[in-house]
């Protein structure tokens, strides 16, 4: 599915302007602060079928082949190891984005997330340098900067919970404000995010998340939670499910399989056993 963007001022008509990326079911991509820009996660398959992934900024009015095929900005250190959840910093100088940077080439099932599995790396776009931002036991993930970049939520693991963190940019201190967001997915594959996605208030008072089944207004200062009600109109069209009768314990029924059949020295008669029981035939 290609990025598109409305190329009229009523909003009704789009364009396509990218080629050859892999699209994931969970949105990997990010526009620019000044919205020229943006910045999508392009997937890459390997031997091993879910890969792995690399970060590619796009124009907004791309109108040939040539822009169309992006500008990359990240480069996959292995085919097995994924990055997603980008995000520009409100003055547009730096991308945010999760790397799985556990050891090794390959993915492994049984990774520690007591220990660090993701981290939030920070990429410079006017140097081009790339660095390990947030670190540290529990991981790191979801990006999301403050409105005025003075503090970036993220979500990280604190033992059996999932939890959501501030980061004070100038002094780079973490703080926990609330610990019962739903479980992340660092030990697994997670190349559709490893958390669902989330946004501050313009105020920067509040982040607005999914937690506990429900859409929730986080307070930043003090962690206090507010649901959100919402309801969805929908109409669906039911039908009657295909069905056969099945006689689950019929009282006789002929017998498929057989094993260690042994035939009598007369031949006139063979043993077998099936579902637990021998048989002379």
């Amino acid at each position: 599915m290609p990025i598109t963007g409305a190329d009229g001022e009523d909003g009704n008509s789009s364009e396509k302007i990218t080629t050859g990326i892999v699209w994931d079911m969970q949105p990997c991509y990010t526009w620019s602060p000044d919205s020229n820009y943006l910045v999508a996660r392009k997937h890459f398959t390997s031997r091993r079928s879910l890969g792995a992934g690399e970060m590619w900024m796009y124009h907004r009015s791309a109108i040939d082949a040539n822009a169309m095929s992006g500008v990359q900005l990240t480069k996959r250190p292995n085919d097995q190891k994924d990055v997603n959840e980008p995000i520009y910093s409100p003055d547009g100088r730096y991308l945010y984005y999760s790397q799985d940077a556990t050891p090794g080439d390959a993915f492994e099932y049984d990774k520690d997330s007591n220990k660090q599995i993701y981290v939030v790396k920070r990429l410079d776009l006017k140097t081009g340098e790339t660095e390990n931002y947030i670190t540290g036991p529990g991981g790191a993930c979801r990006p999301v900067p403050a409105p005025d970049g003075k503090s970036i939520a993220f979500v990280r693991r604190v033992g059996a919970k999932t939890g959501l963190h501030v980061l004070d940019v100038e002094s780079g201190a973490i703080r926990l404000v609330y610990d019962e967001l739903e479980t992340d997915t660092q030990e697994a594959w997670a190349i559709h995010g490893v958390y669902p996605s989330y946004a501050w208030m313009p105020d920067g008072e509040s982040v607005i998340v999914w937690a506990k089944r429900k859409i929730r207004r986080i307070s930043i200062a003090d962690g206090e939670d507010e649901v959100i009600p919402f309801h969805i109109v929908d109409q669906r069209e039911m039908r009657r499910p295909v069905r056969f009768p099945v006689d689950v314990a019929p009282e006789n029924f002929p017998v498929k399989m057989l094993r260690w059949v042994q035939v009598s020295p007369t031949g006139n008669q063979v043993v077998f056993q099936t579902f637990g029981a021998l048989v002379c035939s």
